[in-house]
């Protein structure tokens, strides 16, 4: 093992390293000021790597992109209005950050779906 310069950072060679993957895309040199602010349309934001990519991507990665499809359709599909009522609140810790809660007020009417949002799989289209 040798001394490695990490970002600036001297690391001494068998010096412990912490992955705190609560702190992926929160990094200021990249996002600036607000690196720290949850912003789905900031330029890039896209890219991350929360489900992982290539041999290291989750197996339950397509389970979580179809069902946060199903809850947004059927938002976009049933609700008139959808806004903030309260302040999220969050599930930080030094592996993982999240919201626990993201309190939304909603104006929905079941009668101004135009098709099933969710089916169970013995009625879904084969």
């Amino acid at each position: 093992m040798e001394r490695v310069d990490l970002d600036g950072v001297q690391l001494e060679a068998g010096e412990r390293v912490w992955l705190l993957l609560g702190s992926a895309g929160r990094d200021p040199s990249k996002w600036g000021l607000h690196a720290d602010r949850y912003d789905l349309w900031r330029p890039g934001a896209d890219k991350h790597l929360a489900l992982g990519a290539g041999q290291h991507r989750c197996p339950g990665t397509y389970l979580t992109l179809m069902q946060a499809r199903a809850l947004l359709r059927a938002l976009a599909e049933q609700c008139t209005t959808l806004a903030p009522a309260g302040t999220p609140t969050g599930g930080h810790t030094h592996i993982m950050r999240g919201f626990t809660a993201a309190p939304i007020a909603t104006s929905c009417s079941r009668t101004r779906a135009r098709r099933p949002v969710l089916v169970s799989p013995s009625e879904s289209p084969r």
